[in-house]
């Protein structure tokens, strides 16, 4: 009987729930995107391969379900692994919109992000052939607004006839609470008939920089001295390789006698 008892314990669902683990990827700050429900790390501490299918589900704030996703069977090997969307696709991964309220889907298509609101990603694993439940997670992400950084000097039409620049913007908010965010500067020529934002979008840099960690950037002396004439310029924040917004786009002119 003891025999017995030895290999229930064994082979019992805690057990192997233990030897197999599966943890979501936590998305970066203020994003959520529908590949999110396929990013996980997952672990077999068996000394053998075994194969395991998973669910992923997405929930808004009141518990509505909006998304649901299937991963079909694949083999985990021994060890750790790092599960990605294209994991997924290989494995005839599916994500389906549950919800009837199109804004979640609509918001994806346009900015490739959920639309703020405050979510719940679930992720379960499970052993193939018994359906078992061997390992499950879930994570809280927070989605908010964004205000883009904005522009502070030189003001918006200003003219300047200074040797030495800087240029300055209040940061986005709200800030990220984990991560460095960092800028990107940008300077063009608006040239005769055109609008600041066109030649923004439209003209060559007349400097660029990135990688800008204060809310400040000194136009290096060793730059490309501006000419008289009328420049626009934008700054765009980042973190972690995603776009926080960019600002407005703000002109001023050259004029030295």
């Amino acid at each position: 009987m003891k025999y017995i008892m030895l290999i229930i314990l064994l082979f019992s669902p805690l057990t192997f729930t233990q030897s197999i683990g599966i943890k979501i990827k936590q998305p970066p700050f203020n994003q959520l995107t529908m590949e999110d429900l396929w990013k996980v790390d997952l672990k077999n501490n068996y000394e053998r391969t075994i194969y395991v299918f998973f669910k992923s589900e997405l929930k808004d704030k009141a518990g509505n379900t909006i998304a649901e996703s299937v991963v079909d069977v694949f083999p985990l090997e021994a060890g750790e692994k790092s599960f990605n969307p294209a994991d997924a696709l290989n494995y005839k991964g599916i994500i389906t919109y549950t919800s009837k309220d199109p804004v979640y889907k609509l918001s994806v298509l346009r900015t490739g992000s959920l639309p703020p609101g405050d979510y719940q990603l679930c992720v379960k694993l499970f052993y193939t052939g018994s359906n078992q439940l061997v390992a499950e997670d879930c994570i809280q992400q927070t989605v908010s607004s964004i205000s883009p950084p904005v522009l502070v000097f030189p003001k918006d039409r200003s003219e300047l006839n200074e040797e030495v620049f800087v240029f300055s913007w209040n940061p986005p908010i709200p800030l990220p609470k984990e991560g460095e965010v960092e800028y990107e500067i940008d300077i063009v020529k608006v040239f005769e008939g055109q609008m600041p934002e066109q030649a923004i979008q439209h003209n060559e840099s007349w400097y660029h920089a990135d990688m800008i960690k204060t809310t400040f950037h000194q136009y290096p002396l060793t730059a490309k001295k501006f000419e008289n004439g009328i420049y626009a310029w934008i700054v765009s924040a980042f973190q972690s390789g995603f776009t926080l917004g960019s600002s407005e786009v703000w002109s001023f002119s050259i004029n030295r006698k």
